[in-house]
Order: C-alpha cells, then sequence, then structure tokens
C-alpha cells in the first residue's frame, strides 16, 4: 500500500463514523441542566474541532499530491493523527452527552441505570486510551489499524447505545401509563361514591372504559417496543429494529394522547352529576 492510499484510508475509515449530531429531548431538572449543558457544549466544540481537522487533512493531501518531497510522508502522518484524534474526541463527548442524559434522567431505576451508565464508559474509557496508540504510531500501517479499531468499538458502541436509548424511552412511558391508570382508580372510585349518592353513572363509566381501553392498547403498544430493542444485538439489524421499536412508541402515545383527550369528557360528566341535586 503506498503512502497516499494507506492515509487516505485513514480518512475514509473514520469520516463516516463520527457523529455529527444529536437528538435532543430527555428530562432535565434544574440541578443538573448545567451538567447536561457543559457536556452539549464540550461535544459541539469537539464536532467543530473534528470538521477543522478534516477539512485540514483533505487540504494536506490535496497539496501534497501535487508535489513530492522527502519529508511528505511525515507531513502526512501527522495530519492523519490529528484527524484521527479529533475524531476519537467527538466520539468521546457523544458519548458523554448519552450518559449524562442517561444520569440525570429518572426514567430508569438505579441500579439498572448504573449499569448502562457504566457500560456506556467503559466505550469512553476505550477512547480516551486509544489515543495514546495515535499519538505513538510510527507508520501508516500502524494508523491505519488503530483507525480500524476505532471504527470497530464506534460501531459497537451505537448498538448499545440505541438498545439503552430503547430502555429510557419505553421505562419513561412505563411511568406515564402508570399515572394514567392512577387517574383510572381514582375515577373508579369516584363513579363509586356517586353510586352510593344515587346518580346515574352510565356516561360515564362507559367514558371510563373507553380511556381505559386507550391505556391498554398504549401499554400493549410499549411492550411490544421493549421486545424490538431487546432484540438489537447487532449493527446489521439495530437501526431496523429501533425503528420498529420506535413506530410502537408513536403508537402508544398517539393511544395515550386519545386517552388523557377523553378525561376532559370525563371531568365534565363529572361536574354535571356532582351539579345534581
Amino acid at each position: 500500500m503506498n503512502r497516499n492510499t494507506a492515509l487516505i484510508a485513514v480518512f475514509l475509515v473514520l469520516a463516516t463514523t463520527v457523529p455529527l449530531g444529536f437528538a435532543q429531548g430527555g428530562e432535565r431538572t434544574p440541578a443538573v441542566v448545567d451538567r447536561y449543558q457543559l457536556a452539549r457544549e464540550k461535544y459541539k466544540n469537539n464536532v467543530q474541532a473534528y470538521r477543522e481537522a478534516r477539512s485540514d487533512f483533505i487540504s494536506a493531501r490535496q497539496k501534497i499530491a501535487v508535489r513530492r518531497n522527502a519529508s511528505d510522508g511525515e507531513v502526512r502522518l501527522k495530519w492523519a493523527k490529528t484527524f484521527l484524534l479529533r475524531s476519537t474526541e467527538a466520539m468521546t463527548s457523544h458519548l458523554e452527552v448519552v450518559k449524562t442524559r442517561i444520569e440525570v434522567s429518572r426514567a430508569l431505576p438505579d441500579d439498572e441505570k448504573k449499569t448502562v451508565v457504566a457500560e456506556i464508559q467503559s466505550y469512553i474509557t476505550w477512547l480516551e486510551n486509544v489515543k495514546g496508540d495515535i499519538e505513538s504510531a510510527e507508520s501508516k500501517e500502524d494508523l491505519l489499524s488503530t483507525a480500524r479499531e476505532i471504527r470497530e468499538k464506534w460501531l459497537e458502541s451505537r448498538v448499545s447505545v440505541k438498545k439503552i436509548t430503547g430502555k429510557v424511552l419505553t421505562a419513561r412511558l412505563d411511568s406515564i401509563i402508570g399515572k394514567g391508570e392512577g387517574v383510572s382508580d381514582r375515577v373508579d372510585a369516584r363513579i363509586e361514591d356517586l353510586k352510593e349518592a344515587g346518580k346515574d353513572t352510565s356516561k360515564l363509566e362507559e367514558l371510563l372504559d373507553v380511556y381505559n381501553s386507550k391505556i391498554e392498547l398504549a401499554k400493549e403498544k410499549n411492550e411490544a417496543a421493549k421486545a424490538k430493542f431487546a432484540e438489537i444485538d447487532s449493527l446489521e439489524d439495530a437501526d431496523k429494529l429501533f425503528r420498529e421499536g420506535h413506530q410502537f412508541l408513536k403508537d402508544a402515545n398517539r393511544y395515550l394522547r386519545e386517552a388523557y383527550g377523553g378525561l376532559k369528557d370525563i371531568v365534565r360528566e363529572m361536574r354535571r352529576l356532582n351539579s345534581e341535586e
């Protein structure tokens, strides 16, 4: 492999794997928002540094292509190292943002949260440690080998992050569904009180039945999403399974919106019954 081919390969191995965006969302509280914002800011800065290193690497490669100096090999290696380091830093800060979002979220139980945070931290630690291999690389072949290892580890982390994201999203929906079931219990108790007071609660019971059916459908869709996310275990099927799971979540959210929309009718009917003499 000649010098140009080897170092171009380093670029190609990493150029398509660095995250250039991150979905917004997640639960935030005033106590932790600063920490989250700091992680986000670091991520944006590192992505910008990656873009600049990428541009510099391309520019240097183009300049070297039109000249032939003895020192060109060292120059190429230097720029390739810088590009690879900036790429790794962008990957690391992306994972830091993901980790912080999970740490500040209240969706997962503490024990499960510790497990997934530790998993993400293992990828962060690996990426931090591999910087030494980049800096100590003495040849284009060494650097290309390291670049391939980084790409493999990054793709592995993407699978893990998708699975973890699915856990967080479904756990959050579990919480909302649980609150919805609590509302149903309170309405049911109120219906019993109204019955004892001699009120005709047939319409209210019908409205509650519709509400409960929507909550149950949301629960079924959320369970289906959990099953899809649980199947994620390789890069080949991660995107497909995540999309399918996310569609189930969208369906679940739609049923929840319909259920909570029906609460207006329930409240209206309860007020009407309460106003009757």
